[in-house]
């Protein structure tokens, strides 16, 4: 019995501690074309960051090798741990010298990385509520009626 509660332990205590491994920041002197910053950099498979902080998997349905959706399945089986930290980078004023929420969002993510705190930067999530969807049915309604008042302008029912 006590071989398995010590191997129960072990496990537990496995499951527990989470080795996320950030990709390696390669720093050059002079600043790199757009281009050359996204051809320098390879994107782990969704599924490799995902086994790194514990799910399984069948709790990811992949949409290709760098994206998926995350199963609410998650939430009852880790229903025991703490939460984790949210932060939310927002704002509406332009800085023209470039330095804004997508540069604040992947420097804060790196900056955890680099100190050994699991962090995700993600973009674009609309975060507005109803608000999107309306305006998304707004500009739906929009583009039927100006095509069907181009076609009945320029076509005739002979």
């Amino acid at each position: 019995m006590e071989n398995v509660y010590n191997s129960a332990a072990r496990l537990w205590e496995k499951a527990r501690i989470r080795k996320v491994k950030p990709l390696t920041i390669d720093v050059k002197e002079k600043v790199p074309s757009d281009i050359e910053i996204a051809k320098a950099q390879t994107p782990k498979p969704v599924t490799q960051p995902a086994h790194e902080i514990g799910l399984l998997p069948d709790e990811l349905e992949s949409y290709g090798r760098f994206k998926a959706k995350v199963e609410l399945s998650v939430l009852d089986r880790l229903a025991y741990r703490k939460d984790g930290k949210y932060i939310v980078v927002a704002g509406i004023t332009r800085i023209p010298i470039g330095e804004g929420k997508s540069t604040t969002t992947i420097g804060l993510a790196q900056a955890l990385g680099t100190h050994g705190r699991p962090a995700f930067a993600c973009f674009d999530l609309h975060l507005t509520g109803d608000i999107h969807a309306v305006t998304t049915a707004n500009n739906l309604l929009a583009a039927a009626l100006d095509a069907r008042l181009f076609h009945e302008a320029t076509q005739s029912d002979e």
